[in-house]
């Protein structure tokens, strides 16, 4: 699949296309490397098509706006990751850029969740709680192993009965 099916199977004309490619060229010319690209706080006359109605994504056209970004760089849902996750770098639910956002897990969500509020935590931590909680529950309660990763402990009582970061 390329972008063209996508804003096609979106039922976007190549207008719609065009359109959404020079906004975020405006975007990418007018702000800093990096920045979110905010449209509920941007006011230009080329986003009268984007809307911010929606509580945590940006709407092109009624369209997921961060779906239409991700495909002109390539970035398509697929059965394997088929959650658009931010990045914890990104502080806005409305920004469009497109380096903001990848195609990830549900766990790729909770961890950015996690570093976007300071919390740090990885894969190989969480495999780590695991397996120490499993070999002994006595020494390694949950406040042992949140004194020793320096986590809270109801994120360490939902990884280790898997209610979250489940891998």
């Amino acid at each position: 699949m390329n972008y063209i099916d996508f804003f096609r199977e979106e039922y976007l004309t190549p207008e719609d296309l065009l359109t959404f490619v020079q906004v975020l060229n405006l975007f990418q010319t007018s702000m800093p490397p990096g920045e979110c690209w905010c449209i509920k706080s941007a006011n230009h006359a080329a986003l009268r098509s984007f809307n911010a109605t929606h509580p945590h994504k940006a709407r092109f056209k009624g369209r997921d706006a961060q779906a239409l970004a991700l495909s002109l760089v390539n970035q398509f849902y697929s059965d394997e990751k088929p959650v658009i996750v931010r990045r914890s770098n990104c502080h806005s639910f409305h920004c469009i850029n497109p380096d903001h956002f990848f195609y990830g897990t549900h766990t790729d969500k909770q961890l950015q969740r996690q570093k976007r509020n300071g919390v740090s935590i990885d894969i190989e931590i969480i495999d780590e709680i695991r397996e120490l909680r499993k070999t002994d529950q006595q020494t390694w309660t949950y406040k042992a192993l949140s004194k020793k990763y320096k986590l809270p402990e109801h994120i360490i009582g939902r990884i280790c009965r898997r209610q979250s970061y489940d891998v």
